[in-house]
């Protein structure tokens, strides 16, 4: 639908920009520059697709904070009561062995670096040819038997979990 809307104005913005020379006679497309109907359109739509665009931004803002949440999977849905208790246990026993590995650093706290990196882990094991695992596996030699110091050394090395979830965000882009 939002690319249909960018069409749209594209093509609106194109007529626009045609009409550049007055015309006269009992079609004076004068009007329709600056105050006529197409430009009120033309409005309307720049509207319509910044509505869109701050719903689609609202929508990724929140996936992403289920991303580094224990209480949901690595789709971002929400996890069952009894997952989302076994998913903290994991998280209580890997910091009692770990105490100091996710210590809270570039805005995030442990539980959002652990659950970040599990999930990271999550798609490579179980989704390995999404565009995540695939890049990130290529690039730092990650696989099935990694593990979640493995899964964190690399964020690290990809310049810190803000890096990492920028990358994340734009896709898994292929490194450079």
């Amino acid at each position: 639908m939002r690319s249909n809307l960018n069409e749209q104005v594209q093509r609106i913005k194109s007529i626009m920009e045609q009409v550049s020379e007055p015309v006269s006679g009992k079609c004076d497309l004068t009007k329709l520059q600056g105050t006529g109907s197409n430009n009120r359109e033309a409005r309307l739509w720049d509207k319509e697709l910044a509505r869109q665009n701050k719903a689609e931004e609202k929508e990724r803002i929140q996936q992403s904070k289920n991303f580094m949440s224990l209480s949901y999977d690595r789709d971002a849905f929400p996890l069952e009561k009894a997952a989302r208790k076994e998913y903290y246990n994991q998280y209580q026993q890997f910091m009692k062995e770990n105490p100091s590995l996710l210590a809270n650093s570039d805005g995030f706290n442990s539980e959002q670096k652990y659950a970040i990196a599990s999930k990271a882990l999550d798609f490579i094991k179980n989704v390995p040819k999404v565009s995540y695992s695939v890049n990130i596996s290529s690039k730092f030699g990650l696989n099935p038997k990694s593990t979640i110091k493995d899964v964190h050394n690399v964020i690290e090395k990809m310049g810190g979990y803000d890096a990492y979830m920028e990358w994340f965000n734009a896709g898994g882009p292929k490194f450079k």
